[in-house]
């Protein structure tokens, strides 16, 4: 499987304090955009404006926020600061994998405006990020926690039932989640 490195000088991390949750925007140069552009085109996918690797996901930084509500400001503080410098002290580097998935999930907990279930789809693509479980490692040994190691993927193009949300991601959070899900591998 051939892997092609597009590391940028450009890559941010976006660190979110409020909602403790961790973005990789990136500004890659995608070698089957074109083709996969057709395709979601003829699925009636939307491309994406922009691309991140998500790092700490919404659910997560949730479970953060739950965690962190038991410290007093001062500990908080000092623990937000904590994961702040493991951010910044950790090599971001990714490499993307010739490896393509069309993913659908609905989502009961919001409606659209034919008040039935969210339905979502997106089309990935994996990338190896060699550096993601050890920050994990050192987020749960900080946190006295056991948070789980997401799948990192970039989402390349998506829709939404819902008017104005079309470019939604669905939030894969581990590799197990995402078997769980209707996720059909994209051939190329």
């Amino acid at each position: 499987m051939e892997k092609r490195k597009i590391i940028e000088k450009n890559n941010r991390v976006n660190f979110d304090k409020d909602k403790l949750t961790v973005l990789l925007d990136i500004y890659p140069v995608f070698e089957n955009l074109d083709i996969l552009r057709e395709r979601a085109k003829e699925d009636g996918l939307v491309e994406k404006s922009d691309f991140h690797i998500t790092l700490i996901g919404s659910k997560t930084g949730k479970k953060i926020i739950q965690k962190l509500k038991g410290l007093s400001d001062e500990e908080r503080r000092e623990k937000i600061k904590e994961i702040q410098k493991i951010i910044s002290i950790t090599d971001w580097s990714y490499d993307t994998k010739s490896e393509y998935y069309a993913i659908t999930k609905t989502f009961p907990e919001y409606l659209d405006e034919n008040k039935k279930p969210e339905s979502r789809s997106s089309y990935v693509q994996i990338v190896e990020l060699p550096t993601l479980r050890g920050f994990y490692a050192r987020l749960n040994q900080i946190l006295d926690m056991k948070l789980k190691v997401p799948l990192p993927h970039i989402t390349l193009f998506s829709i939404s039932s819902i008017v104005g949300k079309e470019t939604r991601g669905i939030g894969i959070y581990s590799e197990k989640q995402m078997k769980k899900l209707i996720a059909k591998k994209i051939e190329l």
